[in-house]
């Protein structure tokens, strides 16, 4: 895949991610940064995995400055333009969660300053090499 390293997503009304349900939080920090209103749903099962998982993006979410209302099996969320992505003033809370962890770390790398990730090394569940990959393959600064 090629492309430009910056632009502007666009958001999706409504994705119905029931067939892969794991992939929302993927899905979220992408919309967050397509500027206007994406609706998720199908996910309810992602309350009960290492933890609610659509509460948490909600919560990590703001933190960057991104809107979000949950649904009884989703998320809205409110994305913004790039440039209005805000740095956390307080660490990003991973709820020792694998892909919380990943996931916000890709929201991260476009937020203008320093994020801190805590709970980092949750990702060994399924990429123990995750933040090497980052760092040497994207060139993020750990």
């Amino acid at each position: 895949v090629t492309g430009p390293v910056t632009g502007q997503l666009k958001p999706l009304p409504h994705v119905d991610m029931e067939p892969m349900t794991d992939a929302f939080l993927t899905a979220s920090v992408l919309a967050a940064v397509a500027n206007g209103e994406t609706q998720i749903t199908g996910i309810a099962n992602q309350r009960v995995k290492e933890c609610d998982r659509i509460a948490a993006m909600k919560e990590q979410l703001a933190k960057f400055g991104v809107t979000c209302t949950e649904l009884d099996d989703g998320i809205q969320i409110s994305g913004k333009s790039l440039s209005d992505i805000q740095t956390p003033n307080v660490g990003i809370h991973c709820y020792d969660d694998h892909r919380v962890a990943m996931s916000l770390s890709v929201l991260s790398v476009v937020a203008p300053g320093s994020t801190i990730i805590t709970e980092r090394e949750c990702v060994g569940k399924t990429w123990p090499g995750w933040w090497d990959t980052l760092a040497q393959s994207f060139k993020v600064k750990l």
